[in-house]
């Protein structure tokens, strides 16, 4: 199975996103150590730890005692929406950047060595929306901007040491509080978070280890997909950016970026990643 025998740490573990990685990982083999502020039940039979990501200290502690790892999902963040960034107050910043900036600065300190360790993988959670300037959405686009070029710069940094870093940037996802929030939207063209959390695995998973979020010039673009890649010289990685909203054609697009080096198997499995449907999902 695509995650047997490994450990993924993700935070915001009982959020609707959270709760569909734990499934996800849990189904392909993996074990989970779920980070939250808070969780809703207690259950002995898990490995949870309510923590205040916001808290440097605490994060660093607790990090000290989970053990080895393999992953981490970092999916804890907020969002807020409604004020002109114009009127937008020194509090509104403050809050988005601490809940989306400093909880990721927190776990990246504070997870890196082990990532190191085990040659492993980190998978954050950008934005779509967080591509450009949005209207009324002033600091949360930038706070989400910040977590993007931190993960440009993460790749950068850890490549050399065999830590695979990306982001996802989904648009709307369908969680039970989206829908209440926006009771006329359509939910069937958002992202669902199941398949989402299909992609964070793949991209957590040892065949992925040749995508990663640096940046190149070249770019290929189809009716259903648009994708980036950069070769590089033999035995170097293959980054690769992705929008798709095509299941088969995602499976297929994979497929060829990986079989592009031959020490990486065919991605067959795909499909038991990501169910068929709209993946309205950019890999950063």
């Amino acid at each position: 199975m695509l995650l047997r025998d490994k450990t993924i740490v993700i935070t915001g573990a009982a959020g609707a996103l959270g709760q569909a990685a734990i499934r996800a990982v849990e189904e392909l083999g993996g074990k989970t150590i779920e980070f939250d502020i808070a969780f809703p039940e207690e259950d002995a039979s898990r490995s949870r730890f309510e923590i205040d990501l916001t808290d440097a200290a605490a994060v660093k502690e607790t990090v000290s005692r989970i053990g080895p790892f393999d992953a981490v999902f970092n999916i804890a963040g907020g969002f807020a929406t409604g004020t002109p960034a114009y009127a937008s107050e020194d509090p509104d910043w403050q809050k988005m950047f601490t809940m989306n900036v400093d909880t990721l600065r927190h776990m990246v300190a504070a997870t890196v060595p082990m990532l190191k360790d085990r040659k492993g993988a980190m998978v954050n959670v950008g934005a779509y929306a967080a591509l450009s300037g949005k209207p009324e959405m002033g600091a949360y686009v930038a706070s989400k901007s910040v977590v993007m070029r931190l993960t440009e710069t993460l790749a950068e940094e850890l490549r050399g040491e065999g830590v695979n870093v990306n982001a996802v940037l989904p648009t709307i996802l369908d969680t039970p509080a989206n829908r209440s929030a926006m009771p006329d939207a359509d939910p069937s063209q958002w992202v669902s978070a199941e398949h989402l959390a299909g992609v964070m695995c793949f991209l957590a998973s040892d065949v992925a280890k040749d995508i990663s979020s640096e940046k190149r010039s070249c770019s290929v673009v189809t009716a259903d997909c648009s994708v980036a890649v950069a070769s590089r010289p033999a035995g170097a990685a293959l980054t690769a950016s992705l929008s798709c909203s095509s299941q088969p054609v995602l499976a297929a697009l994979l497929s060829k970026l990986l079989v592009t080096n031959p020490a990486i198997p065919h991605m067959s499995n795909v499909p038991e990643l990501i169910p068929a449907g709209r993946v309205p999902v950019r890999i950063l």
